[in-house]
């Protein structure tokens, strides 16, 4: 099994391995038009230095630090979402 989707089970994820693997195959078969991986781990540990590395890669400017997530999310963005998402922080367990 690999390390991102046992960190995604370890994290309270819903990861199932099927679906683990089709994404993985889908990132080989869209290589091409991806321009930036983010690894989860890095993005829990360091929301902000990602959102730096991202933003330089696309040539975006931050209005919001990536840290400050849900904060910035205008109130009732998550009602439409559906019932198997709320607002947390990012890691945050589900």
């Amino acid at each position: 099994m690999s390390a991102c989707l046992s960190s995604a089970q370890r994290n309270g994820g819903n990861v199932t391995r099927s679906r683990w693997e089709a994404v993985q195959a889908q990132a080989k078969q869209y290589a091409h038009l991806i321009d930036v991986v983010v690894p989860y781990e890095d993005l829990v540990n360091a929301p902000n230095e990602v959102q730096e590395t991202v933003a330089e890669a696309l040539s975006l400017q931050i209005k919001h630090p990536w840290s400050n997530y849900p904060d910035f999310v205008p109130p009732g963005a998550f009602s439409q979402a559906g019932a198997n998402y709320k607002a947390r922080r990012i890691g945050a367990p589900y």
